[in-house]
């Protein structure tokens, strides 16, 4: 009886032993991510927050096939930047002006109520 159960031990030994090397056991640190992981770890790095400057348009002039904007008192044409905002269009009906602040969209109009 105890050479049967040392013999069964031996053989759970080697087996234990063989199956460690032969990546049965393998750690869960060492194992990859999956997609769905990989997607959030990327969103999370991308959604780094941006500090939007303060910026007020005040006029928008027209002549000749020019358009120019007053924005923060400062006249601008389109390809203009004003602090991390480039100028993409001037519209005079209704007047507005479309930046383009490192990706994002931003529309700025006319307030005609204080």
């Amino acid at each position: 009886m105890k050479r049967i159960r040392l013999l069964l031990t031996l053989t759970f030994l080697l087996f234990f032993l063989q199956s460690a090397k032969g990546g049965l056991f393998y750690p869960l640190s060492k194992l990859k991510q999956t997609d769905k992981q990989q997607n959030t770890t990327k969103r999370k790095k991308k959604q780094t927050s941006i500090q939007l400057p303060q910026l007020t348009l005040s006029a928008v002039i027209t002549s000749n096939h020019k358009k120019i904007a007053l924005i923060n008192g400062l006249y601008l044409k389109e390809g203009d930047k004003i602090d991390i905002c480039t100028v993409k269009k001037i519209t005079a009906s209704p007047p507005s002006v479309i930046l383009n602040c490192k990706g994002i969209k931003l529309t700025l109009k006319i307030n005609l109520i204080d």
